[in-house]
């Protein structure tokens, strides 16, 4: 028994022994050793895109051709691959440089006991159809995270040390300046590499030697929502390479130091171009320092000299002045709006369904029971049949069933349907930028393949809980995105989202007039784009104006009750979906959706990319970004532009909350504004701060018949439930502060300055959440 027991312990053992050598000669048998570079200088942004540098080595000894992949978890909704194709012969190293969506750190652990996942994947013969390459080397994404809240400033110089300075910029107490060193391999080919980035900061430095493919991503990255900072150089229009037609100088020439500004730096000086503007809040409005143009979503700001000067790093508080007044109104980036794609993904997952009415319903009930019962009960009993009645009732039931399968189903069985929604922001110069989304309705499962061309970048199949969860994969190429997935369901929705860039050829454009309460004028669809409906959005309220063709003209003949043409208040956003057939519930349920996530992009913004003018909004059904003749395909795309409105202002005029631009502001380190929220017209809004003494700033808008509007009285109300609370008011005539108590009726020329603001101020000894005053002003309007 002894022996019996001592040889199978031997043979247990050797049985180990080999399996523990055959495991390590397997991991030594890798094909490929891999090597990971993430972020820039080594720093990723959290949910943003990335570049990634992948380095393979084949040390198979033979060639290796396939499809490598990495496997992500987009906000940890769904698996994703980003693949793309490569040729590996045998002993050699190649670097392949990726673009890579946002992925969410805490998803790469299985459920398995925490299992790590092999994020890096390399299938010989393709992804689809291929058999997995044993690897070895970096096989997961490890890298280091920010706070995605910070900002993160890209400096290309040849001495990225130069700018001390810059390190004193705050942008918020709950954020950092992040200040990435980046290098020419550090630009990727692809604006989404680019997508953790706020800001770009080039000085003293060439960009023309980087690639076209690279040049062009810059550009495409600050359509959606860039910033590009260019530091002062003569020579500036021949070193930015394609970014020189944005630049805010026309021409730029090196003119002496100024004394007066920074001793000893040269200073350059150009024409301004007619889109630019001086950056006023820098330096002296005689000697401005910098000046800013808006491309597309993004901006372009070229400084008038170079920081890296060393008289201007020793320039008093630079850091609390210059920087703060450059970067502050670009902090938050553009492409942060993302956040509300969601209701762009609920949008294009609306697929139509056809129904049968109740009546149609009642009427097939009522056929059948008299077919089965009296109808083939006495034409049976006549032929002397009764007997058949045992296979008639159910072969019509059946019948019955496969008819309304048939009518329920019909749009379900011709193949995979397809939805295309977007939200677009019309440009100058015919460009277009925003947020779209495609959802594709299989008609049966099994492995799919489609393309989205190049009018949807950054395609990632993220989605955010509106779609399934297939293992999806994209490759990106030069003319189009395909979109593979594996195991689809059948009747499944399955998506994709992307940014919006499009070439419309033009814009709108119009001669829009007002005069009392008639809107009129013509409207000009400069546009590729064909719009089955056209809005005008002002104040409260939204303005229906018709349809209009690509490269039409719409006469203008409409009524407008609100105060005054400006901006459109939240209201005006939701009664656009009012004013959809409410037969059309799709429709409508989609211009819902798109219209509340505009909205909210607007209402966080702290970049305001237009001036407080009403904005057009355009409904197009043209299809956009699907490529495949094939496919059925529907779309939904709301088009904004802001667009000025002519108008005289002739008799009372009252101005309220609602017309008013307000900003708060602490006046110490210890006090901070939380939030202000705005609700629906007549409902206060609530402003949410914590003790301490802040400043408020009405400021009435830009805008020309105000000019000649004479001020007479002024009602201010603040929230009466703010315990512990007093505002005072500026009074500009004896340049004192006055209390407010409860309610104020003023004389509106002691309190309104010449630049159109009136300032109160906020003391308060304790965290509150309260409405916001009440203001009213009160002036007769001329038109001389």
């Amino acid at each position: 028994m002894y022996k019996r027991w001592s040889r199978m312990v031997q043979w247990l053992s050797i049985i180990f022994v080999l399996a523990l050598s055959t495991g390590q000669a397997n991991a030594q048998e890798a094909d490929i050793n891999v090597t990971l570079e993430e972020g820039i200088d080594g720093l990723v942004r959290p949910e943003h895109g990335f570049p990634i540098k992948v380095t393979l080595e084949n040390t198979s000894g033979r060639n290796i051709s396939g499809d490598l992949a990495i496997l992500l978890h987009p906000r940890g909704v769904a698996n994703q691959s980003v693949i793309k194709a490569v040729d590996l012969p045998a002993e050699t190293t190649k670097t392949v440089n990726l673009s890579l969506p946002n992925d969410d750190l805490s998803y790469q652990y299985s459920s398995n006991n925490g299992t790590v996942l092999q994020q890096v994947q390399f299938y010989e013969n393709g992804w689809r159809n291929g058999t997995e390459t044993p690897l070895s080397g970096d096989l997961m994404l490890t890298n280091v995270q920010g706070t995605m809240d910070d900002v993160y400033v890209g400096i290309y110089s040849t001495d990225p040390d130069a700018y001390p300075s810059l390190k004193q910029y705050s942008a918020s107490s709950q954020s950092m300046l992040q200040l990435l060193t980046m290098t020419e391999e550090d630009f990727p080919e692809s604006s989404l590499g680019l997508d953790m980035l706020n800001m770009i900061f080039v000085d003293q430095v060439s960009i023309q030697t980087l690639s076209e493919e690279q040049q062009q991503a810059i550009i495409a990255w600050v359509r959606q929502g860039g910033v590009f900072v260019a530091g002062g150089d003569p020579a500036a229009a021949t070193k930015l390479g394609g970014m020189s037609a944005f630049l805010p100088l026309q021409s730029g020439a090196a003119l002496p130091a100024n004394p007066a500004i920074f001793p000893g730096v040269e200073m350059i000086q150009g024409d301004l171009h007619p889109e630019a503007s001086y950056v006023s809040s820098l330096g002296t409005p005689e000697t401005p320092l910098a000046a800013s143009r808006d491309v597309g979503s993004g901006a372009v700001v070229q400084l008038f000299f170079s920081p890296a000067a060393v008289d201007f790093s020793a320039w008093e508080e630079v850091g609390a002045t210059f920087w703060n007044d450059l970067m502050s109104p670009h902090a938050v980036a553009m492409n942060d709006d993302r956040y509300y794609l969601g209701n762009v993904q609920r949008a294009a997952s609306l697929f139509p369904a056809q129904t049968l009415p109740v009546w149609g319903i009642s009427l097939v009930v009522a056929l059948f029971v008299i077919a089965v019962f009296p109808l083939s009960y006495f034409l049976l009993k006549r032929l002397d049949k009764r007997e058949h009645m045992w296979w008639i009732v159910p072969v019509v039931s059946l019948v019955i069933c496969l008819m309304t399968f048939v009518i329920g189903a019909k749009d379900r069985l011709a193949g995979t349907e397809v939805n295309e929604a977007s939200i677009i922001d019309l440009h100058p110069h015919g460009t277009a930028t925003g947020y779209g989304s495609i959802a594709y309705l299989t008609s049966n499962g099994g492995d799919k393949a489609y393309k989205v061309n190049q009018q949807l970048q950054n395609v990632s199949t993220n989605a955010i809980g509106q779609f399934e969860g297939a293992h999806g994969a994209v490759q990106y190429g030069q003319e189009s995105t395909s979109i593979l997935y594996k195991d689809t369901g059948f009747w499944s929705i399955y998506g994709v989202n992307g940014d919006v860039s499009l070439s419309t050829e033009g814009s709108l454009k119009g001669d829009l007039k007002r005069e009392g309460s008639q809107l009129f004028g013509e409207l000009v669809n400069e546009t590729n784009l064909t719009f089955t409906q056209m809005y005008l959005l002002t104040g409260n309220q939204t303005v229906p104006l018709g349809a209009v063709g690509a490269g039409d003209t719409l006469q203008l003949d409409a009524s407008v009750d609100t105060i005054l043409m400006g901006a459109p208040t939240m209201n005006a956003f939701q009664g656009l979906t009012s004013l959809i057939d409410a037969s059309e519930q799709i429709k409508q349920s989609q211009v819902e959706a798109m219209m509340n996530a505009k909205q909210n992009m607007v209402n966080n913004r702290t970049k305001k990319t237009h001036e407080p003018m009403p904005v057009l909004v355009g409904i197009s059904q043209d299809r956009l970004y699907s490529e495949g003749e094939h496919l059925d395909v529907t779309a939904m795309h709301l088009v904004f532009q802001p667009i000025n409105v002519e108008e005289t202002l002739q008799g009372e005029v009252k101005l309220n909350n609602t017309n008013l631009t307000l900003s708060v502001d602490p006046l110490d380190e210890a006090s901070e504004v939380h939030y202000i929220e705005s609700y629906s017209v007549g409902v206060r809004e609530e402003l949410y701060v914590s003790a301490g003494t802040f400043q408020f700033t009405y400021q009435l808008p830009p805008n020309e018949p105000l000019d000649r509007v004479t001020w007479q009285e002024l009602t201010i109300e603040p929230d009466t439930s703010m315990y512990g609370s007093t505002f005072s008011i500026y009074n500009r005539t004896t340049e004192t502060w006055e209390d407010l108590g409860t309610f104020a009726e003023l004389p509106a020329g002691d309190y309104l300055s010449d630049e159109g603001s009136i300032e109160l101020k906020l003391v308060t000894t304790e965290e509150i959440s309260a409405g916001l005053p009440q203001v009213e002003l009160i002036g007769e309007g001329k038109n001389d």
